[in-house]
């Protein structure tokens, strides 16, 4: 079923078995055919507080990685419902800039909804309004210690 902000076209390319009998359940296919890769997280917002950005450096397999404050607890989660398989395999997006793409807002209960943020005019301006001046990280405003969490 195609969803506000999201073009039919891209909807008919890629969609999401949803069929919960599926051994396959939650999978993407593209043209029908299942694929594998990893999910992007874009941001984690507390909802008690969506200003604030805290950012932490590490350092994964020799490659510079930011984080913010609750992607291990996050990710754990989300590994358990993805059956153990480690879906999710590196920090938010907005630990290193906002970008022009579409992006899927899973809202936290009572309102259990999806949204989209289609393009960079509009994930902006869900930063600026909803989440109060929530800032993305850049090169200037990252955290350069490792493990030491930093407000952006």
């Amino acid at each position: 079923m195609p969803r506000p902000g999201v073009d039919s076209l891209y909807m008919k390319r890629l969609n999401a078995d949803l069929d919960p009998k599926s051994p396959r359940y939650g999978c993407i296919r593209q043209f029908g055919d299942y694929m594998h890769g990893d999910y992007d997280l874009y941001a984690i917002v507390p909802f008690d507080d969506p200003s604030t950005n805290l950012v932490a450096y590490d350092i994964w397999y020799d490659l510079d990685h930011y984080r913010g404050k609750y992607f291990y607890e996050v990710q754990t989660a989300l590994k358990a419902g993805f059956g153990g398989i480690p879906m999710v395999r590196h920090g938010e997006q907005e630990e290193y800039k906002h970008c022009d793409e579409a992006i899927d807002i899973f809202w936290p209960e009572p309102y259990g909804k999806i949204t989209v943020a289609d393009g960079l005019n509009a994930v902006e301006e869900l930063y600026r309004t909803t989440f109060h001046g929530r800032r993305a990280a850049n090169d200037a405003t990252r955290p350069k210690d490792v493990g030491r969490f930093q407000r952006i």
